[in-house]
Protein backbone atom coordinates (compact mmCIF):
# COMPACT_ATOMS: atom_id res chain seq x y z
CA UNK A 1 0.00 0.00 0.00
CA UNK A 2 1.22 3.49 -0.67
CA UNK A 3 2.57 5.78 2.03
CA UNK A 4 -0.79 7.43 2.58
CA UNK A 5 -2.35 4.21 3.86
CA UNK A 6 0.58 2.86 5.89
CA UNK A 7 -0.61 4.23 9.23
CA UNK A 8 -4.31 3.64 8.62
CA UNK A 9 -5.99 2.02 11.62
CA UNK A 10 -9.67 2.80 11.07
CA UNK A 11 -11.92 3.10 8.03
CA UNK A 12 -15.38 4.63 8.39
CA UNK A 13 -17.55 4.45 5.29
CA UNK A 14 -21.16 4.70 4.35
CA UNK A 15 -22.58 1.53 2.76
CA UNK A 16 -24.08 3.54 -0.11
CA UNK A 17 -21.36 5.54 -1.85
CA UNK A 18 -21.11 7.07 -5.34
CA UNK A 19 -20.02 4.65 -8.05
CA UNK A 20 -20.00 1.54 -5.85
CA UNK A 21 -20.71 0.37 -2.34
CA UNK A 22 -18.95 0.68 0.98
CA UNK A 23 -18.56 -3.05 1.51
CA UNK A 24 -16.55 -3.50 -1.69
CA UNK A 25 -14.54 -0.39 -0.82
CA UNK A 26 -13.50 -1.66 2.61
CA UNK A 27 -12.90 -5.20 1.33
CA UNK A 28 -10.40 -3.76 -1.17
CA UNK A 29 -8.62 -2.00 1.69
CA UNK A 30 -8.66 -5.14 3.85
CA UNK A 31 -6.93 -7.09 1.09
CA UNK A 32 -3.90 -4.85 1.63
CA UNK A 33 -4.32 -3.95 5.31
CA UNK A 34 -5.69 -6.98 7.15
CA UNK A 35 -5.69 -5.42 10.62
CA UNK A 36 -7.59 -2.21 9.93
CA UNK A 37 -10.73 -1.63 11.98
CA UNK A 38 -13.81 -1.06 9.81
CA UNK A 39 -17.06 0.71 10.63
CA UNK A 40 -19.82 0.85 8.02
CA UNK A 41 -22.74 3.26 8.37
CA UNK A 42 -26.18 3.03 6.79
CA UNK A 43 -29.65 4.42 7.16
CA UNK A 44 -31.16 1.33 5.55
CA UNK A 45 -32.16 -1.25 8.17
CA UNK A 46 -31.98 -4.29 5.87
CA UNK A 47 -28.29 -3.65 5.14
CA UNK A 48 -27.07 -4.95 8.51
CA UNK A 49 -28.45 -8.48 8.01
CA UNK A 50 -26.99 -8.58 4.48
CA UNK A 51 -23.58 -7.46 5.79
CA UNK A 52 -23.55 -10.19 8.46
CA UNK A 53 -24.35 -12.91 5.91
CA UNK A 54 -21.96 -11.80 3.20
CA UNK A 55 -18.88 -10.59 5.06
CA UNK A 56 -16.01 -12.98 5.70
CA UNK A 57 -14.33 -10.49 8.05
CA UNK A 58 -15.44 -8.69 11.17
CA UNK A 59 -16.89 -5.42 9.96
CA UNK A 60 -18.74 -3.33 12.52
CA UNK A 61 -22.01 -1.71 11.56
CA UNK A 62 -23.66 1.44 12.93
CA UNK A 63 -27.19 2.32 11.80
CA UNK A 64 -28.00 5.94 11.04
CA UNK A 65 -29.05 8.18 12.58
CA UNK A 66 -26.77 7.78 15.56
CA UNK A 67 -25.59 9.89 18.47
CA UNK A 68 -21.97 10.82 18.93
CA UNK A 69 -21.84 8.58 22.02
CA UNK A 70 -22.86 5.61 19.82
CA UNK A 71 -19.87 6.29 17.60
Amino acid sequence: MDKIGQDMELVISNVVIPHGNGKDFVESILEKRKYVFVLLLSGYMDVKSHMERSSSRKISFLPKPFRINDL
